[in-house]
């Protein structure tokens, strides 16, 4: 068992309090140099229900842990050149440890880039999360800050977090590097990071990173994981909707993260739920497929999902899937996902934990699902 130092956890606990903010997809001139409590009060008070949740998350944590609201806005990467249907982070500042450099998840126009990250050695998204992180090292001079540099990101900031901590010349200088419900990395990624740098460099990368995920999330299965169970820890969430499954405000209350801990009251690294055991199940099926079959399966559920959720195409290099990964994905990958689905005890007990809690959730609102806790 690998515990947690309280340095490890007050580190993690800022890294998701701050990948909270942004969500809030605000990025403005006069918002440079202020601290987080600050920018509560600059904020739009109104907003989409989505905004409003996110808003209300940072104002429990702030709540509980003014020390929180004194960390500065440095710098945003809009305001640094960078278009936010590529890339959307923020610097912030704790004078007195860290600089912590922050990824948003996927938003819209992003998910056929998970896809195209799914095979290949690197995204057009993943590129430009690290020229944003090699710019701020240079511009704000890293090698000669004296506290540390943490680099993190929920769900697809996760997965660019990861990759930037292994890919950027400036690599070395990031001294922490906190994955929140972030899918892992390709092969071909893999073996290009071992070939750029040696086995050696790639280890001591690795051993920097840490992963925080919910114990049903589905995402951070769905590439081959990178980091070690060692170094992975699944939170002890109720969840009230499917939704929250994948949900970094779900992660939080006020300024906890939700930790499974052991009678001692000691963090341990949790226990997988069944939709968790589902997706990692499917996960390693897809992963035995021929190469192309693996990538129409990636191509065709990312473009899928982009266009169920506001019939919307990629705003990256790739814009949809092709008609040959659509036929794939139709012919081979939607058919590997029913067969999981209905016929493995994986799948079994993930749709019935799932109908539970939506029955759950119809009858009793508000209260959380039995069956995922």
């Amino acid at each position: 068992m690998t515990y947690l130092t309280d340095r490890d956890v007050r580190r993690l606990t800022t890294a998701a309090v701050l990948d909270v903010y942004p969500y809030l997809d605000r990025q403005e001139e006069n918002f440079q140099g202020r601290p987080l409590a600050e920018l509560l009060t600059l904020l739009p008070a109104e907003g989409s229900k989505e905004y409003l949740a996110f808003r209300g998350t940072l104002e429990a944590a702030l709540a509980q842990n003014p020390s929180l609201g004194e960390l500065l806005l440095i710098d945003q990467s809009v305001l640094a050149g960078f278009s936010a249907k590529h890339v959307n982070a923020c610097t912030f500042w704790d004078p007195a440890s860290a600089i912590y450099i922050c990824y948003r998840g996927t938003g819209d126009g992003k998910w056929v880039d998970n896809g195209e990250a799914y095979t290949r050695a690197s995204s057009f998204m993943q590129r430009k999360a690290e020229e944003y992180f090699d710019s701020v090292a240079e511009r704000y001079d890293l090698a000669h800050f004296p506290g540390e540099t943490v680099i993190s990101g929920h769900s697809k900031g996760g997965n660019n977090a990861q990759f930037v901590a292994f890919d950027s010349p400036y690599a070395p200088l990031i001294d922490a590097c906190c994955s929140f419900d972030g899918q892992g990395l390709s092969d071909a990624a893999t073996a290009m990071f071992r070939e750029k740098y040696g086995a050696a460099e790639y280890e001591t990368q690795l051993a920097k990173m840490t992963a925080v995920n919910g114990s049903n999330d589905p995402v951070n299965r769905l590439v081959v994981p990178r980091i070690p169970d060692a170094q992975t820890y699944l939170l002890d969430i109720p969840l009230e909707t499917i939704a929250d499954t994948h949900s970094l405000r779900s992660m939080l209350r006020g300024d906890q993260l939700l930790w499974s801990t052991d009678a001692a009251g000691r963090i341990t690294h949790g226990e997988p739920g069944p939709i968790w055991r589902f997706v990692d199940e499917v996960s390693k099926q897809v992963a035995l497929q021929p190469l192309k079959v693996q990538d129409d399966c990636a191509m065709g559920l990312m473009s899928l999902i982009e266009l169920l959720e506001k019939g919307k195409l990629g705003t990256g290099d790739r814009k949809i899937a092709s008609p040959l990964e659509w036929i794939g994905f139709f012919t081979q990958g939607a058919p590997l996902l029913l067969r999981d689905l209905l016929h493995t005890k994986e799948g079994k007990a993930a749709l019935t934990a799932a109908l539970q809690s939506a029955a759950l959730s119809l009858l009793r609102p508000g209260q959380p699902a039995a069956a995922f806790r």
